[in-house]
């Protein structure tokens, strides 16, 4: 394990590609405007700077229940890092709990289909607007809940976080890092035996969620455990990675690699201010007053999706429906539809309704349905709450911000369970 994040393979990549185009552009000039050969130093001065930022983060806060993470606010890590240098620490406190306080939807959204949290993120939400109205109490230990949760239904080893001998250390990850989340939780695991009064300003599992440490509603102790969500999720999305969990050589890309490598690169982060951009502009429609009986769906839209799911499942068409659903992994679609079968052939579809529509989020639509099934020889009415997710693709289940080229919209393969369970019960 390198000593220092900065010293880990993704970084030193970085520093390597980096002077490899300083190099470059000093030797073919004439490639190169004098706007871009000055861009150039500049971005290199910047990515020494910002490489050594993680350790002197987690160094500076680390102990006060902080960590960094690659999907913090890189102009956040930086001032936090200048007034924890300066010795002001409270105030670089203050300011990682005004970022928490504020617009973190970037964060929010992606867990919706990321593995042991998509099963708690109508609880994670319940306990984000108790933390938004200041509700501590009530949020800190369903945040410790759904972390621990998270790790032990990902690891399979009926052990969460928080236990004994559960190893964090992953390659190449900046949240992996020894001095990362194996680090924090071994702060916020510390024994507390004792029933204590006092104030606390640490995350202590323990002593919290065995109610002994009483002192625990606070913004700080909040803010701590939500920011140790986000570790944990980005933790997971790395572990997925087989690489980062048995690591293989990394051989130096030759120059027509390299050169590839830095396109893409360039494409990716024009990608992501793009979306970025998106992001901060997105507004929920409004469908208020809405005659949902004259409703004509637009092409592409996350009803008009549903409306062909719907469709489809009133000519029994279960390959069709399977097609449109998400959120089952490492099953086939053929699979996925005589799963669909045997939950819902004695179940007929005769018609259906919307009834409502919200935008939830970037990436999530709400849609609710009043549909006439026929069980048993007669007609019942069942009403539910359809949730689609607008994805890059079945396969990654990685999902976009609407307006975004490259998507497309899924129905959440939980519909088929609240469908067979209304009409059944």
């Amino acid at each position: 394990m390198d000593k220092r994040i900065s010293d880990t393979p993704q970084y030193k990549q970085l520093a390597d590609q980096m002077k490899v185009l300083g190099i470059f552009s000093a030797f073919f000039p004439f490639l190169f405007t004098k706007k871009q050969r000055m861009e150039i130093k500049q971005l290199k001065s910047k990515l020494d700077q910002l490489r050594k930022l993680p350790d002197q983060f987690n160094a500076l806060f680390l102990k006060r229940g902080w960590i960094c993470y690659d999907n913090m606010n890189a102009d956040l890590l930086k001032r936090c890092v200048e007034l924890g240098v300066s010795g002001d620490i409270e105030n670089a406190e203050q300011e990682l709990i005004n970022y928490y306080q504020g617009d973190i939807s970037y964060l929010v959204f992606p867990l919706i289909n990321l593995p042991g949290f998509k099963e708690r993120y109508e609880l994670f939400g319940k306990a984000l607007e108790d933390y938004r109205a200041r509700r501590y109490h009530a949020c800190v230990p369903v945040f410790l809940m759904i972390i621990d949760g998270a790790v032990n239904q990902v690891q399979k080893r009926n052990k969460g976080l928080f236990a004994d001998g559960v190893d964090l250390v992953l390659y190449d990850s900046m949240v992996g890092h020894e001095s990362g989340l194996a680090a924090l939780i071994k702060i916020m695991s510390g024994t507390r035996k004792k029933t204590n009064v006092e104030e606390i300003t640490i995350p202590y599992r323990n002593g919290i969620l065995h109610g002994m440490d009483l002192g625990y509603d606070n913004v700080y102790v909040a803010t701590k455990t939500l920011a140790a969500i986000f570790a944990v999720a980005e933790w997971i999305r790395h572990y997925h990675n087989e690489n980062r969990r048995n690591p293989i050589e990394i051989q130096n890309p030759t120059f027509v690699e390299f050169c590839k490598e830095m396109v893409e690169s360039t494409h990716k982060m024009q990608q992501l201010e793009v979306e970025k951009k998106l992001l901060k502009e997105w507004q929920p429609r409004d469908f208020t007053n809405m005659d949902f009986a004259s409703l004509v769906p637009e092409i592409g839209s996350p009803e008009y999706i549903l409306c062909k799911f719907f469709d489809y499942y009133s000519r029994s068409n279960y390959g069709r429906m399977a097609s449109l659903l998400t959120g089952f992994k490492n099953v086939s679609d053929s699979k996925m539809a005589g799963e669909v079968r045997s939950r819902l052939k004695d179940i007929k579809c005769n018609r259906f309704q919307i009834i409502n529509i919200k935008d939830v989020a970037a990436a999530v639509s709400e849609i609710y349905v009043a549909v006439f099934v026929m069980i048993n020889g007669a007609e019942k009415r069942i009403d539910i709450k359809a949730r689609l997710l607008y994805e890059v693709d079945k396969v990654s289940c990685k999902p976009l911000i609407r307006g975004v080229d490259g998507g497309e919209w899924f129905v959440l393969d939980s519909i088929i369970s609240e469908i067979s369970n209304k009409s059944l019960f």
